[in-house]
């Protein structure tokens, strides 16, 4: 199954020229118990923005043709080949561009929303062919935010 895993504030936001501008222990432990034993499918900024390659996971990163990748992450050069021939589960995992570009293969949509305006330069697109299935309410210090899950509804 294709999914996809994002974190974004109360405006859709999911990055700034920084990168992520939270840091949530529990909502990364979230993100990796959804994602652990799985392939990883990220865009080229995103693999950047890694120390290195995700454990326990393959690390697929989306990019042009002869990128130079560090040690750990695979390439993929053809988007809709590798989507549409894909036998094991995939988790999309961001940037923007990729979630733009891969939401169209994704049966379902695992969401954290975190209140507040993080002054992002970077957002997830609307889920205008997804239906809310599950909300969770959750809290890490003074931040608030809410565990959903989309699924498309043809799924649905």
């Amino acid at each position: 199954m294709i999914r996809a895993a994002v974190a974004m504030d109360s405006k859709c936001g999911i990055a700034n020229q920084q990168g992520i501008p939270w840091r949530l222990r529990e909502e990364h432990q979230h993100f990796k118990q959804l994602t652990i034993d799985s392939t990883v499918l990220m865009g080229f900024r995103t693999h950047e923005s890694l120390v290195r390659a995700l454990r326990q996971r393959r690390n697929m990163v989306w990019c042009k043709p002869n990128s130079t990748l560090r040690e750990g992450f695979e390439p993929v050069n053809n988007l809709q080949d590798f989507l549409d021939s894909a036998t094991e589960d995939i988790w999309v995992i961001g940037g923007e561009e990729l979630y733009r570009q891969a939401l169209k293969y994704c049966q379902e949509v695992h969401v954290t929303v975190i209140d507040g305006d993080f002054n992002c330069t970077k957002f997830f697109p609307e889920l205008t062919e997804f239906k809310l299935t599950k909300t969770v309410k959750a809290s890490e210090d003074d931040t608030h935010y809410t565990y959903q899950t989309w699924v498309r509804n043809s799924v649905a």
